[in-house]
């Protein structure tokens, strides 16, 4: 009897309002199981997802074999005979209709790799710009996907062609590691001699005037400006005002024009450089026998 009156209550509690109970599927699991993720060309490969974990019955397993082909099953196989770099991608769908993906990476090796590592120069004062290029690095079978670069002062790139700023005198050691698509590393190395400046040059950061004392011998017939700028969108403006000799340098990027103002006479040097990109290396020149030149990022300009 005592059982019954509880169950009656039970019953009735529940019909009052019992809690919601959250009653939804724990999302699909999906797992790629490998036989090699790794080696050298023809590569076989068996492809499983039998470790998936779903708590409804999986109706499709699509794999896409890095672009080789699509096929569907439980595990299927697949020999890459091109070296490279392959991103497999499983989608899994069950029987309401929700699905899952998940991916892996399969890199099929080719022949050697040579990382070749040019510099436009070797040594100079500092700053010192010097503008890399790995370009000529090249993989036997494959192609080069990624470039690593450590300049020896504490700054790296992983771009193929990058520029550098060396800020201050010593000896660098410049390391250069390519990797193929298929995962072959190559290696390369050069050595770049920063000195300091000297006595008659001058190191300032544009925030203060800075006197460069000459004695009764000494002219500025010859002279080199260069600094490292960025413009704040396409304004330009004066970036150098000499008091003895006069000489005054203006940056116009929507004429695409320096213009020198001197004792001399005035100028303008035409450049199909772009001054808003951001920050770049701008250097001028000036000899008796060959007058002005303008250089951006270590290329002339033009000369006037």
């Amino acid at each position: 009897m005592k059982r019954i009156i509880f169950l009656a209550i039970l019953i009735a509690a529940c019909a009052a309002g019992c809690p919601a109970t959250n009653l939804a599927d724990p999302p699909i699991q999906p797992v790629i199981g490998l036989s090699a993720s790794r080696g050298r060309a023809p590569l076989p490969v068996v492809f499983s997802a039998a470790d998936t974990i779903s708590a409804r019955p999986i109706t499709r397993y699509v794999w896409d074999l890095g672009g080789e082909e699509i096929v569907e099953g439980v595990s299927v196989s697949h020999t890459f005979f091109r070296p490279g770099r392959y991103d497999i991608t499983l989608t899994i769908t069950d029987d309401s209709g929700a699905s899952a993906t998940a991916r892996a990476t399969v890199r099929v090796e080719g022949g050697a790799v040579h990382a070749q590592l040019d510099a436009d120069r070797t040594s100079g004062v500092a700053p010192l710009l010097v503008r890399f290029d790995a370009g000529g690095s090249n993989a036997e079978d494959d192609t080069i996907r990624d470039y690593f670069w450590d300049f020896g002062d504490g700054a790296s790139s992983r771009q193929r062609a990058p520029a550098h700023l060396y800020e201050r005198a010593g000896t660098f050691t410049v390391r250069l590691r390519v990797v193929s698509a298929g995962g072959i590393e190559g290696v390369a190395s050069t050595t770049i001699e920063v000195g300091s400046p000297d006595p008659g040059s001058l190191a300032f950061d544009g925030s203060q005037f800075a006197t460069l004392p000459l004695d009764a011998a000494q002219t500025l017939e010859t002279w080199t400006f260069e600094a490292r700028l960025r413009l704040a969108g396409d304004a330009g403006g004066r970036v150098l005002e000499m008091g003895s000799p006069p000489v005054s340098v203006e940056l116009d990027p929507i004429a695409s024009v320096v213009r020198v103002a001197a004792a001399s006479g005035d100028a303008e040097i035409a450049t199909t450089f772009d001054m808003t990109a951001g920050w770049f290396h701008f250097a001028l020149t000036h000899d008796p026998a060959d007058g002005l030149t303008a250089y951006f990022n270590g290329d002339a300009a033009a000369s006037a």
